[in-house]
């Protein structure tokens, strides 16, 4: 079973955030377009959305984030 996250639930969670889409795309490395996606309902949250969602909460940094590259294409 493949669990996803109310899409309203995570608008107004990002909202009490104070942050942008930009913002959120760029603290869970993933693009701008997809958190729009996520928004628009047009592709569903992943399932680990809520960890991702803590993670922000508690300022927790990626492991290995000296290590990360950005990847062509």
């Amino acid at each position: 079973m493949t669990l996803t996250m109310d899409i309203d639930y995570f608008i107004a969670w990002r909202k009490r955030q104070g942050l942008t889409q930009e913002q959120l795309a760029e603290r869970i490395y993933v693009s701008l377009p997809t958190v729009k996606k996520w928004e628009r309902k047009a592709r569903k949250l992943p399932p680990y959305i809520g960890f991702l969602m803590a993670c922000v909460e508690k300022g927790i940094e990626p492991v290995g984030k000296e290590a990360m590259y950005q990847a062509q294409g």
